[in-house]
């Protein structure tokens, strides 16, 4: 758990190395895919770095899945009336099935 605010990427970049932070930064991602790269790393910093081990483009076609399911699922009517009853983004995601983990 977080106790303060970060940057984006800025958890990602304690576990990435430089070259692959700097090649996503360079990609023209949006910052939900940087809030995905610090979920990992914060919660699955070994898997992380196995997936980083694999190549930019294993890294890259993963993050891609994960973000079109995310986005996909966010933008959908059922998300918008669980947001209205107040649910967290992430109850909505476990209770339609989107793994929001990396498993490498």
């Amino acid at each position: 758990m977080l106790d303060k605010h970060t940057e984006p990427l800025e958890i990602a970049c304690g576990i990435l190395k430089s070259e692959t932070t700097r090649y996503i930064q360079d990609g023209g991602y949006a910052d939900s895919a940087y809030k995905i790269l610090d979920r990992w790393a914060l919660n699955s910093p070994d898997a992380l770095k196995r997936l980083e081990a694999l190549g930019l483009l294993a890294l890259e076609e993963r993050l891609n899945a994960q973000l079109e399911m995310e986005i996909d699922a966010y933008n959908s009517e059922s998300a918008r009336r669980a947001f209205e009853q107040g649910w967290t983004m992430y109850e909505f995601y476990e209770a339609v099935g989107v793994d929001t983990e990396l498993r490498v």
